[in-house]
């Protein structure tokens, strides 16, 4: 069940309907590279929160594995987030 949910509330607004994250994200390109940063930043932030939405759902279908898994790609996204942020605070 909790594989169905994934899959559907990436790219296909079904369920649950509280999805915050774009569902068909255009492409961007920024004129300028701060411009570029701020968007990463938004986009991993997005990110984040869905991962975070995942976990949760995991956790509560006691799947254990996703749950793992999932945590595991947070820390990238948020890794990503502050290398991004960093970068624009050198800007």
């Amino acid at each position: 069940m909790l594989n169905s949910w994934i899959a559907t509330t990436n790219y296909v607004l079904s369920e649950p309907a509280s999805l915050t994250v774009p569902i068909n994200c255009p492409i961007f390109v920024g004129n300028t590279l701060k411009e570029m940063a701020q968007r990463n930043i938004q986009d991993e932030a997005n990110a984040i929160n869905l991962y975070k939405q995942i976990i949760e759902a995991a956790l509560k279908e006691g799947d254990v594995t996703t749950s793992f898994l999932f945590k595991q790609i947070l820390q990238q996204e948020e890794d990503h987030h502050d290398t991004f942020t960093t970068l624009l605070e050198d800007l």
